[in-house]
């Protein structure tokens, strides 16, 4: 699914307006021994805004999957992204990242 892209307020739509785009969406964290043990399979998802310099900022759960939550969250400091541009400058945005996994023991 592809992260969603929402302008940040004081954005006019009919500007011209280019969307973000990861430079390394990283990969996603190994499932803890917890979550092996319970089959865990699911989605989780993290609203954040993402800054002018291309940084994750904020995140907030917006659908967790215990017991992977923290681990996921965590892994979002770590990714890039080339910012979304107005007119060709670089705004902050709201993102959303989402996390699939299919933990087998």
């Amino acid at each position: 699914m592809p992260p969603l892209f929402v302008l940040a307020s004081g954005c006019a739509a009919q500007k011209n307006i280019s969307p973000p785009h990861p430079f390394d969406t990283g990969a996603v964290p190994e499932c803890t021994q917890e979550a092996k043990e319970q089959r865990l399979q699911g989605t989780a998802v993290f609203r954040c805004m993402l800054t002018a310099m291309g940084e994750l900022r904020d995140c907030v759960v917006a659908q967790p999957l215990p017991p992977m939550t923290e681990v996921l969250l965590a892994s979002t400091r770590n990714r890039r992204f080339e910012p979304a541009r107005l007119d060709g400058k670089p705004i902050e945005t709201s993102y959303k990242v989402t996390f699939t996994l299919n933990c087998k023991p």
